[in-house]
């Protein structure tokens, strides 16, 4: 992490995987790395540099924290109010861990009481979910209450479009990284052995789909490798 920080002395607490563009449709991979100094929100990077800064906040630019509702985002706003950035959790344990692993940063670190407030009512959001429900629903605004809200995100493997779907994404449409034959452990036999089988995959814009055969069409999986 040395090639992220800012600070000489800069001392590592806890870095936090969540996500970005999740009600955009436009789901991508965020870390949130926690030091004494400062808060980084940072993206994938190369080899050489395994991450890439894309934001550094120090402690003492926080003015308070909002809670999404259902406890399924988190949005940091600074005294500058220009500068605010919306992360997304999608799970309510998350966002707790991560309120938490935050106040113990700046306990630890750089920020001197008061810290930032946490709002927790997320007032607007059940608002508007209420009125967009009511107007789908041809109902008064009143006669909605909100029992759950979450964030969901999956991926269909197979190709969308109208037609025969090809056995397998090819490099000019979906960005072939690597194809080719690998080993998978299936299990073991009665002296311990362990038995192995081969299978087709292809790496594509970081999704591994697994096929039984190179002329096979449905992926008996896909794992997300971000």
């Amino acid at each position: 992490m040395i090639h992220v920080f800012r600070e000489n002395e800069e001392q590592l607490l806890r870095m936090i995987r969540m996500s970005t563009g999740h009600m955009e449709g436009n789901l991508q991979l965020i870390y949130v790395l926690l030091t004494d100094c400062y808060v980084y929100l940072l993206r994938k990077g190369a080899a050489e540099k395994p991450y890439m800064v894309e934001e550094a906040l120090s402690y003492n630019e926080l003015d308070y924290v909002s809670v999404g509702l259902d406890q399924q985002t988190v949005t940091l706003v600074c005294t500058n109010r220009r500068k605010q950035f919306l992360l997304d959790s999608a799970d309510a344990s998350l966002t707790e861990f991560f309120l938490m692993s935050l106040k113990s940063a700046m306990i630890k670190g750089c920020r001197e009481p008061p810290y930032p407030s946490i709002l927790t009512d997320a007032t607007m959001e059940k608002l508007a979910l209420a009125k967009f429900v009511a107007q789908e629903s041809k109902r008064e605004t009143s006669e909605v209450t909100v029992r759950f809200y979450g964030l969901v995100h999956w991926e269909d493997p197979l190709d969308e479009t109208l037609g025969p779907a090809p056995p397998h994404p090819t490099a000019a449409e979906n960005c072939v990284m690597k194809e080719g034959i690998l080993n998978y452990k299936v299990g073991t036999n009665y002296l311990g052995k362990e038995l192995w089988k081969p299978c087709f995959v292809v790496l594509s814009n970081g999704i591994l789909y697994q096929y039984p055969d190179r002329t096979d069409v449905t992926p008996l999986l896909s794992v997300n490798m971000g």
